[in-house]
């Protein structure tokens, strides 16, 4: 037989056909898996939301159906997926965890986080502590289970580490799905999530630096990793530096514009991942510098809303699933079946859970949270991640344990993730049927907890006015940006579902910034212009929302808003505008309907906001008084919400409030709630000089009427309540319903509202949340005839 001989130049032809044809089959391969992941993860999570459970419990268990436990053991799944081989989606993972720490930097709120540093200490280093203490006399036990033969000590150091630490990623994708990061325990969760995090990173920093090999595997002498060390620390510090000038140059490029170019948020993102990849290349984790990259940028301008805008639908959809899901491709669970290693496993998570939620517990009580709180937050705390999985590595590289353990490990995890997950959403949930989350109202409300309100506005013309609002509302803070402001502000921007947006945003009644930019330019432009310059003038941090919806279902939006923020307080613009002439012209009878039926369904106490005007520039301490306020007390839990507002914004150094208290003749008509409440106000505010407090002895509603009269021109805002009168306060307001032409105000709101009564100074109605028996619920159910009136 003859044989051809090829010629030097046809077997390198051949080698390159070879080559692209590897490369070819690889990202196929790798294209195929993440695709079946992606998928996986989205069909599991569309059954498994219904149970209440976490995204990240379906994301987990896609990975162990497309990895080593399912799918990498049948023969014609092997011939797509590449089980044996999971460099590529490692290295696609660990870019993942990139791109999504690099977010929630974004979404943390920096003031927070060091206003309760001490607490979060407490917490995290029990909780460790704890867990870390039964792990080393657990040692004995577990080094026998797993027929260990390396050194005991070592050993135990590393069950301990593993054991006590905490995964910050998994932590707040759970929490956040569970809605549990606008509650103060949520965000110490977090907190307590993000120090455990960076001291498991630093004693694996410490151990990789004195190790035979460094964590790639990679010989290299302590002077060597100590260098590398000094260069990343010194690539982070600076790049952190260059963030907040960078960004705000970018802002100033970008003044008159939504948002930034394609290009510059390419070449932000190409920033934060190149930093992240070398770091990882130095040979130490990246967890850290991406998260500090994304919190130490700036939260106003255009380059902030640009990148959360474009990051924030990809991160949640593609990128999360893919970082979560692989541990799950890792994991093996048919060893389960070989022996002793099912013991091994309840073992480990017994006492990893035994530990976690004992030291949570007793650091909870240390810093005044209950016991089912600090349950909850243990059994939060004791979810793993991307540091276990170095750990274990580690641990295998230097023979403290062989192969059959380190499966051992990582399906330790992997199951104390799957059961952390879904046993903390059953106590959360079950909680929160049998108390569901009701706003106890303005009056009970400590002055120095903090007070969040969701303010709505549905047009640029909205927004001066109720920034304004929001400003005094910080009380003695304001314009302090050491200080903690007691404020949580959110702005929800309503947008009506038009013919138009119905087309274009296919129903989708949530929309991000960088979306809405193209959509409505003008009005999202002034808008964001005078978000914008409220933080920066103020230091208050302002949190952006949008919304679209037909006007039938927005009281819908902004009720679900109001329980994801747990808003104390919701302040809703009026449906008539002030005209050119300095009267209140025809409003939009949508808008009215909707301020209606958010006054029934709202989960806190509503404020209606009557504008006419307040100051267009935010005030400054030390400016003097810029605003006087009167508040109207006749009686009731409406006017209590009032005065109980009144005396929040007489905190503020540029406020000066005067309470108007309207009395009968008969004291026995008075309620005795009311008068415990205005002589605790008088207390506390009064006494000490911070209102005026005026007492006005009233026959009729007509001699309540000259009173009202007689405060015309005085103040640039009016605070009363809508209504809801017994006894004296009915009889003081009786006749005055002529005037009420606008159901949603009451009496007292509609005659300051009117402009034949009073043509100068807003006036804000607040009424306080009331349980209705009866009525549904859950706002996701069909609404019941609506009752109109008061």
């Amino acid at each position: 037989m003859a044989t051809t001989l090829l010629s030097p130049l046809d077997l390198l032809d051949l080698c390159k056909q070879e080559q692209r044809e590897d490369i070819f089959t690889d990202v196929s391969t790798i294209a195929f898996e993440l695709s079946l992941l992606i998928t996986f993860s989205h069909m599991l999570h569309f059954f498994l939301k219904r149970l209440g459970q976490p995204s990240v419990v379906s994301q987990m268990l896609a990975g162990i159906m497309i990895g080593k436990s399912f799918l990498g053991h049948l023969p014609l799944a092997t011939k797509y997926l590449n089980i044996s081989n999971q460099e590529n989606l490692t290295s696609i993972a660990t870019m993942s965890r990139m791109l999504f720490m690099f977010l929630v930097g974004l979404e943390l709120d920096p003031p927070y986080l060091l206003r309760n540093i001490r607490r979060a200490i407490i917490i995290s280093y029990s909780g460790a502590a704890c867990c870390a203490s039964i792990s080393l006399a657990a040692t004995p036990l577990v080094y026998n289970l797993t027929n260990a033969t390396g050194s005991k000590s070592l050993f135990a150091l590393a069950l301990a580490l593993v054991l006590s630490s905490t995964a910050s990623p998994v932590v707040i994708r759970v929490a956040t799905e569970l809605k549990l990061t606008m509650t103060e325990s949520g965000r110490l969760l977090i907190a307590s999530s993000l120090i455990n995090d960076m001291t498991c990173l630093l004693f694996v920093a410490v151990i990789s630096i004195f190790s035979p090999t460094g964590i790639g595997g990679n010989e290299s002498s302590a002077g060597s990793k100590l260098f590398n060390g000094a260069v990343a620390l010194t690539l982070i510090g600076g790049s952190l530096g260059l963030v907040r000038p960078g960004v705000k140059w970018l802002n100033r490029r970008n003044k008159d514009k939504g948002g930034i170019r394609g290009i510059e948020l390419v070449g932000v993102l190409m920033f934060v991942m190149v930093i992240s990849c070398v770091t990882e290349l130095m040979g130490y984790n990246s967890t850290m510098a991406s998260f500090l990259l994304g919190l130490m940028f700036p939260r106003t301008g255009a380059t902030v809303r640009t990148v959360m805008g474009s990051l924030s639908y990809f991160v949640h959809n593609f990128v999360v699933p893919v970082y979560f899901g692989y541990a799950g491709v890792q994991t093996d669970l048919t060893m389960v079946r070989e022996r002793g290693v099912a013991i091994t496993v309840v073992v480990l998570i017994a006492v990893g859970t035994a530990g976690k939620i004992g030291g949570t517990m007793i650091g909870g009580r240390l810093v005044g949270m209950t016991v089912r709180e600090g349950l909850i937050l243990g059994l939060l705390l004791n979810v793993k991640g991307h540091v276990d999985m170095i750990l274990i590595s580690i641990a295998r590289k230097y023979g403290i344990w062989g192969q059959t353990t380190y499966m051992v490990f990582l399906i330790t995890v992997l199951l104390n993730n799957i059961m952390a997950g879904p046993a903390a959403a059953f106590l959360i949930n079950q909680e929160r049927k049998t108390l569901k989350y009701r706003s106890m109202g303005l009056e009970w409300l400590n002055l120095d907890k903090e007070l969040r309100v969701l303010a709505c506005l549905h047009s640029p013309q909205d927004a001066p006015t109720i920034l304004n609002l929001l400003e005094i509302s910080a009380g003695s803070t304001a314009n302090v940006p050491s200080s903690s402001s007691p404020l949580a502000a959110y702005l929800l921007h309503l947008l009506q579902l038009t013919p138009r947006l119905t087309s274009t945003t296919l129903y989708h009644q949530r929309i991000d910034h960088h979306f809405q930019k193209d959509l409505l330019p003008d009005q999202t432009r002034q808008i964001d212009f005078a978000a914008d310059a409220f933080v920066d003038q103020t230091s208050i941090p302002l949190r952006q929302i949008n919304a679209i919806s037909s006007y039938d279902t927005m009281h819908l939006d902004i009720c679900r808003a109001a329980q994801d923020i747990r808003a104390s307080l919701i302040i809703l613009p009026f449906h008539r505008r002030l005209r050119l002439d300095g009267r209140l012209g025809f409003g939009k009878e949508g808008i009215r309907l909707v301020n209606r039926r958010t006054l029934r369904h709202a989960p806190c106490t509503v404020g209606i906001l009557v504008d006419r005007g307040m100051s267009c520039r935010f005030v400054e301490v030390g400016a003097g008084v810029l605003h006087k306020v009167a508040v109207v007390f006749i009686g009731g839990a409406d006017d209590r919400e009032a005065m109980a507002y009144g005396g929040r914004l007489a905190m503020h150094p540029c406020v000066s409030v005067t309470v108007y208290r309207l009395l009968g003749e008969d004291m026995e008509e008075r309620d005795n709630e009311d008068e415990d409440f205005v002589r605790d106000f008088e207390r506390r505010f009064a006494a000490t000089g911070m209102v005026w407090y005026v007492e006005k002895e009233v026959r009729d509603g007509m001699e309540t009427v000259e009173v009202l009269m007689g405060m015309e021109g005085k103040y640039s805002l009016y605070v009363v309540g809508k209504g809801r009168r017994w006894g004296e306060g009915r009889r003081i307001t009786e006749g005055m319903g002529e005037w009420e032409g606008e159901g949603e105000l009451g009496e007292i709101g509609d005659l300051l509202a009117s402009s034949e009564f009073m043509s100068s100074g807003s006036v804000l109605v607040m009424k306080q949340h009331q349980l209705v028996e009866g009525r549904r619920e859950e706002l996701g159910m069909e609404e019941e005839e609506l009752v109109e009136g008061k």
